[in-house]
């Protein structure tokens, strides 16, 4: 079984893609891991983008999607209003 994560460069040159925890970002110095323990809505990172205001959105495969603003995320799936 293949297994798509998302990839995605951010304004300040940070590379974020999805592994078999959640999601990564590195700077190129430090690499931070974000799993479900940080509210990300699931392990399987199929797309990333960058919103206008600069929010991480994350597509998670089967568990909707989640959004990080630089401290917090926030998740939404199919059963939210």
């Amino acid at each position: 079984m293949s297994r798509r994560s998302g990839v995605h460069l951010d304004w300040e040159e940070k590379l974020w893609y999805g592994n078999a925890e959640g999601v990564s970002c590195t700077d190129g110095d430090t690499v931070i891991t974000f799993t479900s323990e940080d509210e990300l809505a699931g392990r399987a990172v199929t797309c990333i983008a960058q919103g206008r205001m600069g929010h991480m959105w994350f597509g998670i495969d089967g568990s909707g999607v989640s959004r990080y603003d630089g401290e917090q995320f926030t998740t939404g799936n199919t059963h939210d209003p």
